[in-house]
């Protein structure tokens, strides 16, 4: 897994590595291949997930096409980029065959190099065709219907990664606010710590502690006078650590204040919470216990 850091997070970036990346997918999967529509009992949870979160942040669509995907909205924690080569991979979406070719970048030889992944036009493949844009959420009603309650372990697997990812996204985001640099080099160690905390406490939680250990942090450098990133990243990360440690085992207070409308959060999460999970209101949300309210399954 690749390091994270809060350098260059945007919401719209995918690096140009990445993003050759996922040129290479789609390549790779449109090469000689004819594009059938996939029937929604094919599909799992999370692909009907990220082709809702993919629609909902086009700027426009008509019947089986999306028009440009918008630049400012946040489809999932993080980055983008795995939505994309996720929907591609999956056969979901491909490129519009109506798309110029001066909307394509290519090299001496003819080969395609580079295409705007949020600018062009994008072909969706499902049985029916997609909703008209004012029923959006039938995408994912017609999945939710389809699934039991409480949720099983595809459920509750995705929702804890993504909600992982939330956490780490708001860490990124607070510690960029308060000029606090990060780099996670080990970001699988981090993210098997959070999990454990996202389990058994609400997302609420989660941004209250770092909320705290963010804050905390700058103050200490400001009165230590600390300006090497190197030592802020090590004592940051630490505190990070010590903090999910600190709740795990009942050694903090839970103050909750109303964090909830602080960060954008990803379009994922709040699909996977009201459209699937059908709450009402991202307060409601943000602030529940899941394992204690039994809304997955016991036995996965």
């Amino acid at each position: 897994m690749q390091t994270i850091t809060n350098e260059k997070q945007k919401i719209s970036y995918i690096s140009d590595q990445y993003k050759a990346d996922i040129i290479q997918v789609f390549f790779k999967t449109a090469a000689n291949t004819k594009y059938i529509n996939l029937k929604y009992d094919e599909l799992d949870l999370i692909d009907i997930l990220y082709l809702s979160a993919f629609v909902r942040c086009a700027k426009d669509q008509d019947n089986d096409t999306v028009y440009e995907i918008d630049r400012v909205k946040k489809m999932l924690p993080i980055k983008n980029g795995p939505i994309f080569k996720h929907l591609i991979q999956k056969r979901l979406i491909s490129i519009s065959p109506e798309m110029p070719i001066n909307s394509f970048t290519f090299d001496r030889n003819g080969k395609m190099i580079d295409f705007d992944l949020y600018g062009i036009h994008w072909s969706v493949h499902i049985d029916g065709g997609l909703p008209h844009k004012s029923h959006k959420e039938d995408l994912l009603k017609n999945k939710r219907e389809s699934m039991d309650s409480p949720f099983n372990g595809e459920a509750k697997n995705l929702w804890k990664n993504i909600t992982v990812d939330e956490c780490i996204d708001y860490f990124l985001e607070k510690s960029s606010r308060f000029k606090l640099p990060v780099v996670i080099s080990n970001p699988v160690h981090l993210r098997t710590l959070l999990a454990d905390l996202v389990e058994y406490h609400s997302l609420a939680v989660c941004f209250e502690m770092i909320h705290g250990i963010c804050d905390m942090s700058r103050i200490y450098f400001d009165k230590s006078n600390i300006t090497d990133e190197k030592i802020m990243q090590k004592y940051l990360l630490t505190e990070f650590e010590n903090g999910i440690q600190n709740i795990l085992k009942k050694k903090t207070a839970q103050s909750i204040t109303q964090r909830q409308l602080e960060p954008r959060k990803s379009m994922a999460i709040k699909l996977l919470f009201e459209d699937v999970f059908c709450f009402d209101y991202e307060s409601d949300w943000f602030d529940y216990n899941m394992i204690e309210n039994n809304l997955f399954e016991k036995t996965i």
